[in-house]
C-alpha cells in the first residue's frame, strides 16, 4: 500500500501553525514601531520685547545648526517639533 497524503488541514496542524505565525508577525510589528521609532523633541517658547513686554508677532526662531525653525503668532507663541537631542 501507498502513504496517504494528510494535508496539516485535515488533522487540525495548519491551524494552530497559523496562529503561531500570526502571533509572531503582530508582536514583531509592534516591537518594531519601537525599535524604529526615533527620540525627538520638542521646543515651545514665548518671545516677548524685553522693553515693553509685549509679545513679538512673527519674530523668527531658529534651532542652532538645523535647519528647523518657525515663526511665532500673534501671542508670541512658537513649536518646533521634531528637535533631534
Amino acid at each position: 500500500m501507498g502513504t496517504i497524503f494528510k494535508p496539516y488541514l485535515m488533522n487540525g496542524h495548519f491551524s494552530i501553525y497559523l496562529l503561531y505565525i500570526a502571533r509572531i508577525f503582530f508582536i514583531g510589528a509592534f516591537v518594531g514601531q519601537f525599535l524604529f521609532a526615533g527620540v525627538t523633541g520638542k521646543v515651545t517658547g514665548t518671545v516677548i520685547d524685553d522693553e515693553t513686554g509685549k509679545a513679538l508677532l512673527g519674530a523668527n526662531i531658529q534651532v542652532e545648526g538645523t535647519y528647523l525653525g518657525t515663526s511665532s503668532d500673534e501671542s508670541g507663541y512658537f513649536v518646533i517639533l521634531n528637535v533631534p537631542p
